[in-house]
C-alpha cells in the first residue's frame, strides 16, 4: 500500500510547510484560531478547485490530507508552484516597478526643482533687468520734469524780478524829480549861507586887520616917540605922562593878543594831537588790514592746493570710473558668457533627460514584453502539464 501511495501521490509536505509556502495564493481570509492543518486545508481546497480527475468513472482529488502531512497527485504541487511563481512575478514586478517609479520620481523632482530654479533665477534677472530699466526711466523723467519746474521758476523769478525793478523805477521817477528840485535849494541855501559867513568872516577878519594896522602904527609911532625921548637932547618931560598912557594901553593889548593867540596855539595842538591819533588809529588799522590780507593770502593759498587736490581726485575719480566701467562691461560679458555656457548646459541636461526618458520607456516596453512572453511560456507549460 505504502508503494501504491507514493505512485498514486508521489508528493508529500507538511502543513505548516504547506501554509508557508502556498499562503500567498489564498485570496480570502483565513479564521486565525486554526492550526496549521486547518489552514492548509482550506488553502488547498481553495486554490485546487476545480482539478479533479475523472478516472473509470470516478472523480479523484489531486491532494489527500493526512494526519500531519499532505499528500499530492502528480501536478498538483508543479501546478501550485507555478501559481506561486507566477504570484511572486507578479510581485516581484510590482516593487520593481515602484522601485523604478520611485527612482524616476525622485529624478523627476530634482529635475523638476532645478528646471524651477533655473525659471526662477531667469525670471528674477528679467525681472531686476526690468526693474532697473524702469527706476532708469522715472529718474530720467523725474529730473526731465524737475529741469522744466526750474526753468519755469527761474522764469517766473526773472519776470517777478523785472517788474519789480520797472516798479521801482517808475515810483523813484517822481521822487528823484522831488529830490532833485530839493537838493537844487538845498545848494542854492547852502551858497546863500555860506556866502553870508564868508562875508561875516571877511567883514570880522577885514575889520581885525584894520585895528591890527592902526594898532601897529599906534606902536610905530610911539615906538618913534619913545625913540626921541631916549635921546637925552631931545627929552620932553611934559609928554611922559601921556607915552606912559600909550605903553600900559599897547601892553593890555599885546596881552590880550598873546592870550588869544594862545588859545589858537593850544586849539591848533589839540586838533595835531587828534590828528596823531587818528593817524595811529588809521596805522593801526592799516597793520590789521595787511594782516587779514596775509591770512586770506594764506587761505586762498590753501584753498587753491584744495582745489588742485580736488581736481587730481576728480580727474583720479573719472580715471577710476571708466576703470569700472571697463571691470562692469567684462563682468557684463562674462555674465553673457556664463548665461550662455549655463543655457546650453541646461538645454544638454534636458536634453539627456529627454534620451534617458526615452530608453527607460524603451527598457520597460521590452520588459514588458519578456513579461509578457515568460507569462504566455509558463501558462502554456501549466497547460501541457494539465
Amino acid at each position: 500500500q505504502s508503494i501504491f501511495l507514493k505512485k498514486m501521490f508521489p508528493n508529500q509536505l507538511p502543513y505548516d510547510i504547506v501554509w508557508d509556502r502556498f499562503r500567498c495564493l489564498l485570496k480570502a481570509s483565513v479564521d486565525p484560531e486554526l492550526d496549521y492543518k486547518g489552514r492548509a486545508v482550506v488553502l488547498l481546497s481553495s486554490t485546487l478547485k476545480g482539478d479533479d480527475r475523472v478516472v473509470s468513472g470516478k472523480s479523484t482529488a489531486p491532494y489527500v490530507c493526512g494526519k500531519t502531512k499532505a499528500f499530492f497527485r502528480s501536478g498538483s504541487l508543479e501546478k501550485l508552484e507555478s501559481d506561486r511563481r507566477l504570484v511572486r512575478i507578479k510581485n516581484a514586478c510590482k516593487l520593481q516597478n515602484f522601485a523604478k517609479a520611485v527612482v524616476q520620481r525622485h529624478k523627476f523632482c530634482t529635475m523638476k526643482l532645478v528646471v524651477v530654479r533655473l525659471q526662477s533665477l531667469w525670471r528674477l534677472k528679467i525681472i531686476r533687468r526690468d526693474y532697473k530699466e524702469k527706476i532708469r526711466s522715472i529718474v530720467i523723467i523725474y529730473c526731465w520734469a524737475k529741469c522744466v519746474l526750474v526753468r519755469i521758476k527761474r522764469q517766473a523769478l526773472r519776470k517777478n524780478e523785472a517788474s519789480i525793478q520797472i516798479q521801482t523805477s517808475w515810483r523813484c521817477f517822481k521822487h528823484r524829480a522831488k529830490f532833485k528840485k530839493q537838493k537844487k535849494a538845498a545848494v542854492l541855501l547852502q551858497r546863500v549861507i555860506h556866502n553870508r559867513q564868508d562875508r561875516q568872516r571877511f567883514h570880522s577878519a577885514f575889520a581885525e586887520c584894520v585895528e591890527a594896522a592902526r594898532k601897529n602904527q599906534q606902536m610905530n609911532s610911539l615906538l618913534q616917540k619913545l625913540a626921541r625921548n631916549c635921546e637925552p637932547n631931545k627929552r620932553d618931560k611934559s609928554n611922559i605922562h601921556g607915552l606912559l598912557q600909550e605903553c600900559s594901553f599897547m601892553i593890555s593889548y599885546l596881552g590880550k593878543e598873546l592870550f588869544l593867540q594862545r588859545g589858537k596855539v593850544s586849539e591848533v595842538q589839540n586838533q595835531i594831537h587828534c590828528q596823531k591819533e587818528t593817524n595811529s588809529s588809521l596805522l593801526l588799522t592799516v597793520d590789521a588790514l595787511k594782516a587779514e590780507s596775509a591770512a586770506e593770502k594764506l587761505g586762498v593759498d590753501r584753498l587753491s592746493e584744495k582745489v588742485t587736490n580736488l581736481y587730481k581726485q576728480i580727474e583720479e575719480e573719472k580715471k577710476t570710473s571708466i576703470n569700472h566701467k571697463k571691470e562692469l562691461k567684462k563682468i557684463k560679458d562674462e555674465n553673457m558668457l556664463t548665461e550662455t555656457a549655463y543655457k546650453r548646459k541646461c538645454d544638454h541636461m534636458v536634453n539627456q533627460h529627454k534620451s534617458k526618458i526615452e530608453q527607460l520607456n524603451i527598457k520597460l516596453v521590452a520588459v514588458t514584453k519578456d513579461h509578457t512572453l515568460e507569462l504566455q511560456k509558463q501558462n502554456d507549460r501549466i497547460k501541457t502539464s494539465e
